[in-house]
């Protein structure tokens, strides 16, 4: 067994930690982790070590530009990594917070199915397959601590670049009481994915997420 701890809001909105046991085969381990990030948990301590965990939502013509230097974030205009049309956030991930708006958006029940990534990195295909093979990973391994490039899917992105300027107010209002987060400051948020979806459509591009952590 593996036992892996979770930093989140507990249910009184304080910050709680939570161990959790998974059993040892790599399969499992690095797909518990996944799920981990994806359930609105903030924090992760695997091997006695925590990490805030960074999402950087950004758009590329292709995934071969979207995978570019994968160890940077994808901010814009910082010298030597690559520049990407990027919006940033330290809690909103694509298997749960996204999923949720998107939702909140459409009108319909919350299903993490709404938005099915594809994992570019690291390569799942060289994933460690075994036991052995996943004890001999490096400490630094990106299967262990990332960081990970997800593609998001076309109907995400067009669905976020339909909310129109008055849905905005709306949409946060209705975000904020399933999260119970500032209505400001989620409409705010809704407004810049809107705009980088529009940006992406607009030059036929798709939008990936870049997490750490």
């Amino acid at each position: 067994m593996i036992t892996i701890s979770v930093a989140g809001r507990d249910d009184g909105g304080g910050v709680g930690v939570e161990d959790r046991q998974f059993a040892a085969g790599p399969g499992a381990f690095l797909a518990q982790v996944r799920v981990c990030r994806g359930h609105g948990s903030q924090a992760i301590k695997a091997g006695g070590v925590r990490m805030g965990v960074f999402y950087d939502y950004y758009r590329a013509a292709n995934r071969q530009a979207a995978v570019e230097k994968p160890d940077y974030p994808r901010v814009v205009g910082i010298p030597g990594r690559p520049a990407f049309d990027t919006v940033e956030s330290k809690w909103f991930n694509p298997w749960d917070s996204l999923s949720g708006l998107i939702a909140v958006i459409r009108n319909v029940p919350y299903s993490s199915d709404l938005v099915r990534t594809v994992e570019l990195y690291p390569p799942p295909e060289n994933a460690p397959k075994t036991d052995q093979e996943l004890e001999a990973l490096p400490e630094n391994s990106p299967y262990l601590v990332g960081p990970g490039i997800e593609e998001l899917p076309v109907d995400v992105r067009d669905t976020l670049a339909d909310v129109s300027d008055g849905r905005l107010g709306e949409l946060g209002e209705r975000w904020a009481a399933e999260n119970g987060s500032d209505p400001d400051s989620l409409a705010g948020l809704i407004a810049e994915l809107r705009d980088l979806a529009r940006r992406a459509r607009d030059e036929d591009q798709s939008l990936y997420c870049w997490s750490f952590g």
